[in-house]
């Protein structure tokens, strides 16, 4: 994921965590990975009133980094996030096959991609498409 984002960076793309997750175990999770400087913004389950899938959490990280939901590709891995992020009218949905398989993916999500890892993108065009 570090690559990944490092590629994103030095594009110039701002990325936003988007998790349902309280803020302090987001900000762990950043902090142990060593990516938290990667992000523009951080949008936690305790700063929003509504949770996956609806899709306050991604319209607020949306406008957290100054863009409309359909600038944005959003990763996911649950149908709950899956869900949400199309409901706020996101411009591509990725998703990993972390906690579902590619089978359930594909015939049961509104998915724009597939990926086993972040380290399937080797070229970060094949996500702005």
């Amino acid at each position: 994921m570090g690559e990944l984002l490092e590629r994103l960076h030095a594009a110039g793309i701002r990325c936003a965590v988007g998790s349902s997750g309280c803020r302090t175990n987001i900000d762990f999770v950043l902090e142990k990975c060593g990516i938290g400087g990667y992000f523009d913004a951080i949008v936690s389950g305790d700063r929003v009133s509504h949770c996956k899938p609806d899709p306050e959490i991604y319209l607020t990280a949306a406008a957290a980094l100054e863009l409309e939901p359909s600038e944005c590709v959003i990763f996911e891995d649950a149908k709950a996030g899956i869900e949400a992020a199309r409901r706020a009218g996101a411009g591509r949905i990725v998703t990993l096959t972390t906690t579902l398989s590619r089978d359930v993916l594909t015939n049961e999500t509104a998915t724009d991609l597939i990926i086993d890892t972040f380290a399937d993108i080797t070229d970060i065009r094949t996500i702005l498409q």
